[in-house]
C-alpha cells in the first residue's frame, strides 16, 4: 500500500489517504437465491462488487424459484404466474399462436428438426429464439429465406417455444 496505488473494492485503503474503497462504483445489491438474474426486494445491501447470488434489481417474485421471474415467458397450462405479472398462464400482449400468424412448421413433434415457413408479407431477415420449457433461450438465430430447416437433434426431448424478434408470434415446437 502506498500513496500510487488505485483503490480496490477490497475494505482496505490501498492509496493511503484514510479512506477504504473511496472513488469506487456502489451497488444496490438484491439477494438474487435462485440465480435467476432477478434479485428478492426485502434482502438488500450496497456493495462495490456484485458477488454471486445477488442481483441489481429487485424484480423477482419468487426468489425461490428461478422459473419465475419478469423475464420468462409464461409457461402454458402450469397454474404458475411464470412472469410475475400478476396473471396465471396468459399469452402475452402482442403474441399469438402460429394459427393466427401464417407461419408452418412440420413436423411438429419431431425427433430430428423442424422446418419453418413463413409467409411472404413477413419482412427478411427475421430473428428468432428457440427457448426451452423453463423460458431459457437455448438457440438464437436468423431466418434468411421465406423456408428453413432447424436441427434438434442436439437438444434433450421437451416443448420448446419458437419466438420471433419482432415479438408477434409464438410457436410451441415439440421434441
Amino acid at each position: 500500500m502506498h500513496p500510487y496505488n488505485d483503490e480496490v473494492c477490497n475494505g482496505i485503503d490501498d492509496d493511503c489517504n484514510g479512506i477504504s474503497d473511496d472513488g469506487l462504483t456502489y451497488y444496490t445489491l438484491y439477494q438474487d437465491l435462485d440465480n435467476d438474474g432477478y434479485g428478492n426486494p426485502g434482502v438488500v445491501t450496497v456493495d462495490c462488487t456484485i458477488p454471486p447470488f445477488y442481483s441489481i434489481n429487485s424484480l423477482d417474485c419468487d426468489d425461490t424459484n428461478p422459473l419465475m421471474h419478469p423475464g420468462i415467458l409464461e409457461i402454458l397450462d402450469d397454474g404458475i404466474d411464470n412472469n410475475c405479472d400478476g396473471i396465471t398462464d396468459e399469452l402475452p400482449l402482442g403474441i399469438s399462436l402460429a394459427e393466427d400468424s401464417g407461419i408452418t412448421i412440420f413436423p411438429n413433434p419431431t425427433t430430428t428438426g423442424i422446418t419453418i415457413q413463413l409467409p411472404t408479407h413477413l419482412q427478411l431477415p427475421l430473428a428468432f429464439h428457440l427457448r426451452n420449457a423453463q423460458g431459457l433461450s437455448v438457440l438464437i438465430g436468423r431466418m434468411e429465406t421465406h423456408e428453413q430447416y432447424l436441427s434438434l437433434v442436439t437438444y434433450p426431448a421437451g416443448v420448446y417455444t419458437l419466438h420471433f424478434h419482432n415479438g408477434s408470434v409464438v410457436v410451441v415446437v415439440r421434441q
